[in-house]
């Protein structure tokens, strides 16, 4: 029985890791080409790839921050950045082509900040199943 609930867990963790190289991939792999094809250089699109990292590492203290005085978890706070994320790849497609690049800085600032949260959700899910 232990076994099996060992397992349903590292399907959990497999899967919250997964889905979070899918926002990385689909962000920042296809991303760039699909910010190219709409007219930005090289340079606009790497720029706003280093202020977005560098904006999600001040982001990220301020969301668990916000989270530890709200009371929030890790789960509500996953499910509120991957909803911002959706809206952000739909919206992609209803502006203007100027201001897809904001848009896109936007979804790699909340990939950025969902890293601390999903780790910590892998962390909390082990946590009762390990033994010292």
């Amino acid at each position: 029985m232990f076994s099996t609930k060992i397992n349903k867990i590292n399907i959990y963790c497999w899967l919250l890791y997964c889905l979070y190289a899918i926002f990385n991939l689909t962000i920042f792999g296809l991303g760039v080409y699909f910010l190219e094809s709409l007219g930005c250089s090289y340079a606009e699109i790497g720029m706003t790839i280093g202020i977005s990292a560098l904006v999600s590492t001040i982001v990220q203290p301020l969301i668990g921050r916000y989270a530890d005085k709200k009371q929030y978890s890790w789960k509500n706070i996953l499910l509120i950045l991957s909803g911002i994320m959706i809206i952000c790849s739909l919206a992609m497609f209803f502006v203007p082509d100027f201001s897809v690049i904001y848009i896109f800085a936007i979804m790699g600032i909340m990939v950025g900040a969902i890293y601390p949260f999903l780790n910590t959700g892998v962390f909390l899910l082990w946590r009762p199943w390990c033994r010292h």
